[in-house]
């Protein structure tokens, strides 16, 4: 009944309470763990070095939002640099200015941003990257998920006057999984040691890797940069690396 509970008890991985969208989900199984109904339950399924089972809890349409934004502060707002001179009503009318050029060429908007903008996304064309629900101020955050894709508004907030095109939407999912490590049992331990004692006494008696690794099926791939550290009895210390 206490999902979150369960997890934290069961799971040698924590529960994690952020939706995450289908490219955040384990590769194999993204499109069976994003499809899944609420509360409906998968698995198990191997996830690198766990088994795990998923749960679908909830999800958020359009939850995930990739916006720009064209930063115009005034003296005294928020983060604003101390050699801004702007007053609040200078700043609206030039954040006004530039939304009439962005809305006449949408096109440029990176381009504009690197020009005129405040902050500090004017180094990647304004580019904010994907945000979600509650990780913006009220006005920016309540703009960007209540309209469409492709709007391109103004909001003040108290960093100062933002323009702001929203450039994409894409759903996200939270996701209860209980993760338990896969290790070799015994078993596994001791057939992999007599294998790898084999092919150390095949190595020994014909010296062909190539040819004894054929014989085995196993794939042989190549290293660099590995540091091998030989040793032996305290006695003979000569031969110690």
């Amino acid at each position: 009944k206490n999902l979150t509970e369960f997890i934290n008890d069961n799971s040698e991985i924590p529960f994690d309470s952020i939706y995450v969208p289908k490219g955040n989900l384990p590769l194999d199984d993204a499109n069976i763990l994003f499809n899944l109904d609420i509360n409906q339950t998968y698995g198990p399924y191997i996830d690198g070095d766990y088994f795990k089972i998923s749960r679908m809890l909830d999800r958020k349409n359009g939850g995930n939002v990739r916006a720009s934004h064209i930063l115009i502060a005034n003296q005294g707002s928020q983060s604003a640099s101390p050699q801004n001179s702007r007053s609040k009503n200078e700043a609206k009318n030039e954040a006004i200015r530039i939304l009439s050029l962005v809305k006449k060429n949408p096109s440029s908007f990176s381009s504009f941003a690197s020009v005129y903008s405040d902050g500090p996304s004017k180094s990647v064309g304004g580019d904010l990257g994907f945000v979600q629900d509650g990780a913006m101020v009220k006005p920016f955050n309540d703009f960007i998920f209540s309209k469409r894709v492709g709007t391109i508004g103004m909001v003040e907030t108290d960093f100062g006057f933002h323009v702001i095109k929203i450039v994409a939407k894409e759903d996200v999912v939270l996701v209860g999984t209980l993760a338990l490590k896969n290790i070799p049992s015994e078993r596994t331990s001791d057939s992999v040691f007599n294998i790898a004692s084999k092919f150390e006494i095949e190595l020994s008696n014909i010296g062909d890797f190539n040819q004894i690794a054929e014989s085995f099926d196993f794939e042989v791939k190549s290293l660099n940069n590995i540091c091998l550290l030989y040793t032996s009895d305290a006695a003979d210390e000569e031969d110690s690396v």
